[in-house]
């Protein structure tokens, strides 16, 4: 900049390097029997709320530490002070990607709902770490509670970004709608989510075709009534 700043050069030699893509983590998903163990195992922990956020929604786990009580809502548009049961999470993100709906299951209800008696009253923030203060890394959940239970388990270490991946595998490989998760993980595309995970679902159980299933029906429907 300051060669070209004193016209020494017209253009920056520095314009042609080419900057180095972050590459996201290799797809290893856990296996179901392998998140229960995890949870089950965790149950009693104070992080328990946090890594089963992570299963149960797909998202990242700096989205997770970030939460607020204020972008939870209710079916009926009302906020979690207003309403004992939210269903959307909408996140506080600047991406584009992250900027999404996040719908609640039941399970994610429950945690939160136990989660309200501990930090409601006490902070903007759902999760709070030892201190009742809002999270600013994952550093410490990773250290004494996360790489601890997977040595306990025998399960072969991976970073929880994975359970990101195991949401999105098990929730197809169950017949979960692809629209429905590609909109969960903030992907802007089908294409993207079947790129990413057409492998894992190629063997899951085969479900006899709808369509098939109504052509059939309205055939018999035909063939008696003639």
């Amino acid at each position: 900049n300051y060669a070209v700043e004193k016209k020494y050069l017209e253009i920056s030699p520095m314009l042609k390097i080419a900057l180095l893509k972050t590459e996201k983590p290799d797809i290893h998903p856990f296996s179901h029997e392998e998140m229960m163990a995890i949870l089950n195992e965790l149950k009693e922990s104070r992080v328990y709320p946090i890594i089963a956020t992570l299963f149960f929604t797909g998202m990242r786990i700096g989205e997770v530490l970030s939460m607020k009580w204020r972008t939870l809502i209710s079916m009926n548009g009302h906020t979690m002070s207003e309403s004992p049961s939210p269903t959307i999470y909408s996140p506080e993100q600047k991406t584009k990607e992250s900027k999404r709906i996040i719908e609640l299951t039941e399970p994610m209800q429950q945690i939160l709902q136990g989660q309200k008696s501990k930090t409601f009253l006490h902070s903007e923030f759902i999760f709070l770490n030892s201190d009742g203060k809002p999270y600013t890394s994952s550093h410490s959940i990773i250290r004494y509670y996360w790489k601890p239970v997977l040595k306990k388990l025998g399960i072969e270490y991976r970073i929880p970004y994975q359970c990101r991946h195991t949401f999105a595998v098990l929730s197809l490989k169950l017949g979960d709608d692809p629209e429905d998760v590609a909109k969960q993980l903030g992907h802007t595309s089908l294409q993207m989510l079947f790129t990413r995970y057409a492998r894992f679902i190629k063997n899951r159980a085969k479900r006899e075709s709808k369509f098939a299933k109504s052509v059939t029906i309205s055939a018999r429907n035909k063939k008696a009534s003639g």
